[in-house]
């Protein structure tokens, strides 16, 4: 697994990217926007490609690229395989065998460095909306799930699963374009941040149409300005 090595974020991340490559300088460029979480400077290590985790060979050359960034850099805090299906190499999703090999795979993975998490980015169902796609085996092996969705231009992440804590309340956020510099010709190069919404309600709410999503968004904008908080502070009754 070849990778390029950028100073962004902290701590040292791996990254694994097959997906959107073109983007994959802009996103980490991102991240150091006065709009982004400031960086420590920490180096941040893409890969060339994916790797296919079911393949021992594969497998292999991803955990001699970990160990060679480790003794460099020290022991990574965070890797991220983006997506499981881009690193899952001829394997199908729906098979318990095959995904008991990938996260034999990654729990080695993360074995190998105390203190590292690991994410794995994978697709939800294509009927289902509300699980994730293929095998039960993945989620059972999780420590914690998000879903993330967006509506009405609010990408909202929501824990769906916490093993040995209080699930969190959604987090909100509007995805804000940026410019991140300058292409080979001088044309603007863009990327975007997520950047958290101020009063936005961080509670489960119904399926909106995307002019209700707007009204109460603006409802909720317009009572901060009044004073009032975002969110109700005590239930209102409605007299028929």
């Amino acid at each position: 697994m070849n990778t390029k090595r950028l100073k962004i974020g902290t701590p040292e991340t791996v990254t694994n990217v097959k997906e959107a490559r073109r983007w994959a300088r802009s996103r980490p460029t991102a991240t150091r926007s006065p709009s982004a979480r400031k960086s420590g400077g920490a180096p941040f290590l893409l890969s060339g490609g994916a790797a296919s985790l079911l393949e021992s060979e594969s497998a292999k050359a991803v955990a001699e690229a970990l160990r060679a960034a480790a003794e460099k850099d020290g022991p990574p805090a965070l890797i991220v395989l983006d997506t499981l299906a881009r690193n899952f190499g001829p394997g199908d999703e729906n098979s318990t065998a095959d995904m008991n090999r990938f996260v034999q795979t990654v729990d080695a993975m993360r074995g190998a460095y105390p203190g590292c998490t690991v994410i794995v980015v994978h697709h939800t169902g294509h009927g289902d909306k509300s699980r994730t796609r293929g095998s039960a085996v993945l989620r059972a092996a999780l420590d914690a799930e998000y879903r993330v969705e967006m509506k009405a231009g609010i990408v909202t992440v929501t824990n769906t699963k916490m093993k040995e804590a209080p699930p969190p309340r959604p987090f909100c956020f509007e995805i804000q374009p940026i410019v991140v510099g300058p292409g080979k010709e001088g044309q603007p190069i863009g990327s975007a941040v997520l950047v958290e919404v101020k009063g936005q309600p961080r509670t489960q709410s119904p399926n909106l149409t995307p002019n209700e999503s707007l009204g109460l968004k603006a409802f909720h904008a317009a009572r901060e300005r009044a004073g009032g908080s975002a969110v109700a502070d005590a239930p209102v009754p409605l007299e028929a």
